[in-house]
């Protein structure tokens, strides 16, 4: 994860590991997955609502479809607000296509304005998904091999310092089971605090991977959350497909899947309205400069809930993957160093609720994100907040519990 409350708690003075509110506010989870699931999360601080303006969509596909429990929505969206999140986007998808969509709360703190369902927000971890699909794409196409060897794809010299690095394989990039350490640690932080706008290159990020111990052999059973796989994966993945990763993601995954509204770091993390904010004390503090290139394909793309939740059908029910490939992308599930989830080939089960739904979560510099399907009813969840909080259990909890009993 890019930038975790933990790390700039240290760098910025925070307090470290304070628990999360919405433990309280939002859990009704079971009694197991609650015990497991709330000491990963952490509070928001401030207790003032600086903005809460509500903006909600219905639009059924069709006269059959679902009616869904917005007034339900809307208060859990609200909550959050009250709770510290400065906005929040919600979007609620059934199998029959009843959608629902939602925001709360204000863009930005210092200079508010009311956030709308359609606005954009940065992403982090969840490009991972799309990453991870991508490569799949080439698999499907016979372009690329999952038992590959890293060293066929990719410049020796960028990873003869990497340990390991001839064993790794694409698979192991794919699920995080590589054993090589991420790039994303204390020194680095300290270097992109020092100059947030620095552009980044992908050879620059291995190079600070590569200055340190492999943290496990690769093919373990156990899976290591590192954004240095998917850089890795995303320079496999231009060697293979002719082309750079920004580009293949636009021609290979969002036009096809209609979604317009999606950026990579490659725009150069175009202004957006949404700021992204983290928790000081009593408040929240802006840390929308960081330029997305320090992310690059681990964690720089910037969407809306629409596209995302456009995207999470696509990869989940077969739309742009063979069956072979949507199978290992929802039926492969590893512990995560955090036991509230597992990781799968660029996915995430999240073990904490019940039933488990599977998507990705984000977490980065000022913004905290998820996106979730549920198998068993093809439910999805769209949860985009400006907080770098770990909000989604509970909030996905709910809302999966107000469908259920509408």
């Amino acid at each position: 994860m890019f930038l975790g409350i933990s790390t700039y708690h240290r760098h910025f003075g925070y307090r470290a590991r304070v628990k999360h509110r919405f433990a309280t506010r939002f859990a009704q989870v079971q009694p197991e997955a609650r015990s497991r699931a709330i000491g990963r999360w952490r509070r928001t601080i401030a207790p003032a609502v600086v903005w809460a303006m509500l903006f909600s969509t219905v639009a059924p596909a069709g006269g059959q479809a679902q009616t869904l429990p917005g007034d339900r929505f809307e208060e859990i969206i609200a909550s959050a607000v009250r709770a510290g999140v400065p906005g929040i986007v919600l979007r609620v998808e059934t199998w029959d296509g009843a959608v629902w969509s939602g925001a709360a709360g204000t863009t930005e703190l210092e200079f508010p304005q009311p956030l709308t369902p359609d606005m954009p927000f940065r992403l982090y971890d969840m490009s991972k998904m799309a990453v991870a699909a991508l490569a799949l794409i080439l698999v499907d196409d016979a372009r690329l091999g999952l038992d590959d060897r890293i060293g066929e794809w990719i410049d020796p010299a960028l990873i003869q310092d990497l340990p390991h690095a001839n064993q790794v394989s694409i698979r192991d990039l794919i699920a995080q089971t590589s054993g090589i350490r991420d790039y994303f640690d204390e020194p680095f932080v300290f270097t992109t605090r020092a100059d947030p706008g620095r552009k980044w290159t992908p050879a620059e990020l291995i190079a600070h991977a590569a200055d340190g111990d492999a943290v496990d052999a690769p093919g373990t059973d156990a899976s290591h959350d590192s954004n240095t796989n998917t850089v890795l994966l995303g320079l496999a993945i231009e060697k293979a497909g002719g082309a750079p990763l920004a580009v293949q993601l636009q021609e290979r995954l969002f036009q096809p899947l209609g979604m317009t509204a999606t950026r990579s770091w490659e725009d150069g993390g175009a202004p957006s309205p949404v700021h992204g904010h983290v928790p000081q004390f009593l408040t929240r503090i802006d840390v929308s400069d960081f330029d997305l290139s320090m992310a690059w394909g681990a964690g720089g793309l910037i969407s809306t809930a629409e596209d995302v939740s456009k995207m999470t059908r696509g990869v989940f029910e077969g739309k742009i993957l063979s069956s072979e490939s949507r199978a290992l992308m929802t039926g492969h599930f590893r512990p995560l160093s955090d036991e509230a989830a597992e990781y799968g080939y660029g996915t995430m089960r999240f073990s904490a609720l019940d039933p488990a739904p599977i998507g990705h979560a984000g977490r980065g510099a000022g913004f905290g994100t998820v996106t979730a399907w549920w198998p068993q009813s093809g439910l999805i969840v769209v949860v985009l907040t400006n907080l770098e909080v770990e909000t989604y259990f509970g909030i996905l909890d709910a809302v999966a519990k107000a469908v259920d009993e509408n």
